[in-house]
Order: C-alpha cells, then sequence, then structure tokens
C-alpha cells in the first residue's frame, strides 16, 4: 500500500503551520524528520516543533529518528504529539524492546534502512514494524 508521506524538512519554515494546512488534504501523514547532530551530522526539529503543528494538523505523524539514543525521547514524543516512531536499525541492531516501549506509549513503530544497509539486517524485525522506510539518500540532509 503507497501513502503519501511529504517531509516538513523540505518546508518554508516561516510558514510551516500554513504549509501543512495546505497539504493536510491530500496527503496521508506527515514526516517528521528529528535530526540530533549525533547519528547524522545536522540538527533539526524537536518537541516544541512537533507540539506546536499537533495543535494545527490532524494528520498521523510519523517522527522520523535520525538519533543515536532514540528511546531517551520517546515519553516526549508521545507527549508532542507523535503517533508513529521511525528508527534507524544501524542505531538499534535488535529492536524488539524498543517496539515494546512504543506500544507503551501508544505509539506505532516503524523501522529504517539506511541505502548501503542490506535489507537482511530488518528482516527478522518487520513483524514489528507497522512500516519499513529504505532511505534512497544518505540520512541526515534535507533536500537531496
Amino acid at each position: 500500500m503507497v501513502k503519501i508521506a511529504p517531509s516538513i524538512l523540505a518546508a518554508d519554515f516561516s510558514r510551516l503551520g500554513d504549509v501543512v494546512a495546505e497539504v493536510e488534504p491530500v496527503v496521508d501523514l506527515l514526516h517528521i524528520d528529528v535530526m540530533d547532530g549525533h547519528f547524522v551530522p545536522s540538527l533539526s526539529l524537536g518537541m516544541p516543533v512537533i507540539a506546536s503543528l499537533r495543535r494545527v494538523s490532524q494528520l498521523l505523524f510519523d517522527c522520523h529518528l535520525m538519533v543515536t539514543n532514540p528511546e531517551a525521547h520517546l515519553e516526549q514524543l508521545a507527549e508532542a504529539g507523535a503517533n508513529l516512531v521511525t528508527v534507524h536499525v544501524e542505531v538499534v541492531p535488535d529492536p524488539t524492546r524498543l517496539a515494546k516501549e512504543t506500544a507503551v506509549l501508544d505509539l506505532g513503530f516503524g523501522l529504517v534502512l539506511n541505502p548501503s544497509t542490506p535489507f537482511d539486517v530488518a528482516e527478522p524485525f518487520l513483524e514489528l514494524a507497522s512500516i519499513l522506510l529504505v532511505m534512497s539518500v544518505e540520512p541526515g540532509f534535507g533536500g537531496q
């Protein structure tokens, strides 16, 4: 099944609420890139942006965690209004415990593969995930 999930990393941040409102009627979910400057060299959106967008949008929020310690952010993501977290198998080679933690917080769970990571790495854990995001570019930079 194909779902349309634009990344807000490509949006005009000076008009972020308006941009989300423009796309809301024609997309399935919103992809929110959360980068920590450790797993990837860039910093990006965090809890205040997610919380402020939640106040103006009913879309499902997929928070793509490009961070070295995703488990440390789960509770804050749930409080901010995330619906789904996607984590890199390169960071969490066995995501079983993390998937259980997301379920306790009523968050959906998904996996992400970098372009150079073989599918075999994620395959044993697909039953835990409601989505598998296969990156077509190296993570960490918008607009690629």
